[in-house]
């Protein structure tokens, strides 16, 4: 993904009208919006593939007598992912 087509996506957005495909300039607020949007998803995808790398650094065989899981606590509560 080049920087060019990251502008273009986070400003622009495409219409199909007929057979046509017509390109619509974003307002500074909605392409903020865009940008919040994608980093939201950025940093939801990032945070299950870090609380899933713990976990299974933490996994264990059956003999394991420890239960082992990962909590998170953040301004909304705290939360228990068990492995």
């Amino acid at each position: 993904l080049t920087a060019d087509a990251l502008v273009n996506a986070l400003c622009t957005r495409a219409m199909d009208i007929g057979a046509e495909r017509v390109l619509v300039r974003l307002t500074p607020q909605q392409a903020r919006d865009a940008a919040a949007a994608l980093i939201k998803a950025l940093y939801g995808r990032l945070f299950g593939w870090i609380v899933s790398r713990a976990n299974e650094g933490l996994a264990c065989d059956k003999t394991c007598t420890v239960s082992a899981f990962v909590g998170v606590l953040d301004i909304f509560g705290f939360e228990r992912f068990e492995t």
